[in-house]
């Protein structure tokens, strides 16, 4: 089997490894790249640059599996919307994987990068132990994936399990996917950091909070971990904020454990695994909202391979694709 890129490109991070792949060994990552993502707004650009990184990490390899921050299906790479990567993409989509393999003159399987990041915890990481799982990453948004009876569930269109598009607030705030009230609009990190800012803005509603405090004062230092300390410590405003966010996000995670009965939760992500009190209270209500007979016994795991995960499972997804073609 040849080496293998594996790419994880979301929303912040972009993230490649030369990953080598041999029969009865765990994969072996030769190298990597990662920079924090360009934001032209053009996707031609962004591809452009991702193929002048591809040439200096690997410029033989001709195999390149792409784990995208997009609805993207995995049978044949269309992209149908990327909120969170800040492009402009037609409402036919882009058949983003034949783009990419052109422009980067390379075989190239692309898939949603949850689906990369589910398949890597599933196979090599927190899940290895079970065909049934349910997947949650919580960074810039709230993306999910499930592995069924050791199969990826992808949907007709290759847009199976969006729970940050699940609707919690009809009509309420825009979402990066242009519709209103999905629960990504409220609990993805950008939002959080975008409406922490407003309130504890000179000009916001929110005055002398430990948020604040911890943050030294500066409101555009203020991120969510400052908020989960201030929750710790008993803030008012910490605490109220963080019973919002903990019902919102459980509200999605637990429609996806009551609709798919994964028995495992495998979750990270920035703000999953950097605010532990949030954490907490988004279990106990997980638990307490999902149907009894699958929220009884259910197992929050957290993710194993860290950044890893991502470029991992894109570049095991592109050898399965290589090898049943």
């Amino acid at each position: 089997m040849p080496d293998v890129v594996g790419i994880d490109w979301g929303g912040t991070n972009f993230r490649a490894a030369l990953v080598r792949l041999e029969e009865n060994r765990a994969p072996e990552i030769l190298g990597r790249f990662e920079e924090r993502r360009p934001s032209s707004g053009s996707y031609e650009e962004d591809l452009s640059w991702a193929g002048r990184q591809l040439d200096q990490l690997a410029p033989s390899v001709r195999h390149v599996g792409v784990g995208l921050a997009a609805m993207v299906r995995r049978r044949d790479g269309l992209m149908r919307k990327a909120p969170n990567m800040g492009w402009d993409v037609p409402p036919q989509g882009i058949r983003f994987g034949s783009l990419s393999g052109t422009i980067w003159k390379r075989d190239v399987v692309v898939v949603n990068d949850m689906s990369a990041i589910a398949w890597g915890e599933y196979r090599l990481g927190a899940a290895r132990d079970t065909d049934d799982m349910l997947c949650v990453f919580w960074g810039t948004g709230l993306g999910g994936a499930v592995i069924a009876d050791g199969r990826l569930l992808d949907g007709a269109g290759g847009v199976a399990v969006e729970i940050g598009h699940l609707k919690v607030r009809p009509g309420g705030r825009l979402c990066g996917c242009g519709a209103r009230g999905c629960v990504e609009a409220y609990v993805g990190g950008r939002q959080l950091l975008d409406r922490l800012r407003q309130d504890l803005s000179p000009e916001g509603p929110v005055g002398g909070s430990l948020v604040l405090q911890l943050a030294g004062g500066v409101v555009a230092a203020v991120h969510p971990g400052h908020v989960d300390e201030a929750a710790r410590r008993g803030d008012p405003y910490a605490l109220g904020f963080w019973d919002e966010v903990a019902e919102f996000a459980a509200l999605a995670i637990s429609h996806a454990v009551t609709l798919f009965d994964p028995g495992v939760v495998v979750a990270g992500g920035t703000v999953w695994m950097g605010c532990p009190d949030l954490r907490k209270r988004v279990e106990a209500r997980v638990s307490a909202l999902a149907n009894a007979p699958a929220a009884q016994g259910i197992q929050f795991r957290m993710a194993q391979l860290g950044d890893d995960a991502g470029v991992l499972g894109a570049a095991l997804l592109c050898r399965d694709r290589l090898v049943s073609s």
